[in-house]
């Protein structure tokens, strides 16, 4: 009781999840029920990557969808500001 245990992962792997220290209980049973896991340093190299790869898609992503929501209201404007140019002349010209 009052006893713990530290967990280390060996030489070329680092800790995934869980927890390094677990602490007997007075009943017995110790603190943690899952213990450290383990994963290889280039696993771990390799999630991040894929993990920054999927970030930058979503980023490139929404950028477009950005610039693409611009272009509409861009081109939207200008068919409005023409077709207001035309109204107004042709109220113009049958004043005159």
């Amino acid at each position: 009781m009052g006893d713990s245990i530290q967990y280390a992962c060996s030489v070329g792997y680092v800790r995934a999840n869980g927890s390094t220290e677990e602490i007997c209980r007075q009943d017995g049973s110790w603190s943690k029920a899952d213990p450290i896991q383990c994963q290889s340093k280039k696993y771990s190299k390799k999630r991040k990557e894929k993990k920054r790869k999927e970030k930058e898609k979503k980023r490139k992503e929404k950028k477009r969808i950005e610039k693409k929501r611009k272009e509409k209201k861009r081109k939207r404007n200008l068919c409005l500001g023409t077709c207001v140019e035309i109204f107004l002349m042709r109220v113009g010209k049958s004043f005159f």
